[in-house]
């Protein structure tokens, strides 16, 4: 018999650790009509002994790739599934999303809206999602594009572009335009809730984007309710509205404890990017990015999260007033949601805390709507 080479006792020490996985995986799923293949062999043991398992397990030493025994299917059906079930336990997210605490549970209501009690501490997006999110998100889950995350006009609108798609269904590619911190719009309730169910099942290649947060299964429309255990959700109207306005009196906050607009202030914003208090990216009546009165064809006018460095909430929250609206988990009918914190094009009378959206139908994708995201605080 040929001698064992030191590469053959490394690659098949490699194939232990791989079966290894592989049955665990098999037991796992409970495919127990394959009985697991056992390597008991120390790699310190002498090459007689690797020789005689060699032969054991069905392979010529000099051809390992000569497989012959009745346990070649076996092993090489217990190596894909160890890879494949490694490659999902130990992904990595594609996306990160940063978020800040909402304490002060158990808060009052705001008098004058009726909005903004929540009983309980969360997290809520620090900014709205973003392109490069959003566009790591259709790579993932969107080649071939059945549920239309994606709008062309997230291409060809220049107000508001930032996502490129190339390719054909099926091998769809997106790639970002510009700079990727600013907002993604154009997005659906659908769409969003489908981010969110992505996140919910560990934002990765491939990840489920019907089942979660929200029980989709396919679903375009109509009102589908969170789910309990949901781990990342669109925020309801009191969540939204708590983490742009609220701050208690005793801790620096307005008498009634609510603010006007979500950058800790009752006077009228100013939009200038940069680092001035209170400011915000809507039209007052100028733009904000250009200062002119009118949005030119070709000019982008969205601005990056946390622009305006100055001007967040309470709780650290950029841009819950102006930039995009935000869709909320608001039912206002059959078909519709709604959308709070005002937009770049729209005048002061949309910004405040005071204006809430009519009903909004939930399939509705528009160049000023986009959303964040809200989880629980880790105990």
């Amino acid at each position: 018999m040929d001698c064992v080479s030191l590469h053959h006792r490394d690659l098949l020490l490699k194939f232990k650790n791989a079966l290894r996985l592989g049955n665990w995986t098999l037991n796992l799923i409970g495919l127990t009509q394959f009985k697991p293949m056992k390597f008991s062999i120390h790699p310190c043991q002498q090459d007689s002994a690797w020789e005689t398992l060699l032969v054991q397990a069905g392979f010529r030493p000099t051809k390992i790739w000569a497989a012959v025994s009745r346990f070649r299917f076996r092993l090489a059906f217990c190596l894909m599934l160890g890879f494949l079930a490694g490659s999902r336990l130990y992904a990595e997210p594609l996306v990160q999303i940063e978020t800040v605490e909402i304490g002060h549970p158990g808060n009052v209501a705001d008098l004058n809206t009726g909005f903004g009690a929540v009983a309980y501490k969360y997290r809520l997006g620090k900014f709205e999602v973003s392109l490069a999110s959003y566009t790591a998100f259709l790579n993932a889950v969107a080649a071939s594009d059945p549920y239309t995350l994606y709008n062309p006009l997230m291409m060809t609108d220049l107000n508001i572009a930032g996502i490129a798609r190339a390719g054909e269904s099926g091998s769809f590619v997106y790639s970002v335009i510009g700079t990727g911190d600013r907002p993604v719009s154009q997005v659906s309730w659908f769409d969003a809730a489908r981010f969110c169910n992505w996140l919910h099942n560990g934002a990765i290649a491939g990840g489920d984007t019907e089942n979660g947060a929200y029980p989709l299964n396919g679903a375009l429309n109509g009102i589908i309710p969170k789910n309990p255990d949901a781990k990342w959700w669109i925020p309801t109207e009191e969540e939204w509205y708590k983490a742009a306005y609220f701050q208690p009196k005793a801790e620096g906050g307005d008498a009634d404890n609510y603010w006007l607009y979500a950058m800790r202030s009752n006077d009228l914003p100013g939009n200038q990017v940069g680092d001035l208090p209170n400011q915000a990216n809507y039209c007052t009546p100028t733009l904000s990015v250009t200062g002119e009165a009118q949005p030119a064809p070709a000019q982008n006018y969205l601005t990056p999260g946390g622009a305006y460095t100055a001007s967040g909430s309470f709780y650290g929250t950029s841009d819950q007033t102006g930039n995009v609206w935000e869709w909320i988990d608001a039912v206002m009918g059959p078909e519709q949601r709604s959308l709070r914190g005002g937009g770049w094009s729209n005048l002061e009378k949309y910004q405040p805390s005071t204006f809430r959206h009519s009903p909004f139908l939930v399939r509705s994708e528009l160049p000023e709507v986009g959303f964040r995201v809200a989880t629980a605080t880790q105990p």
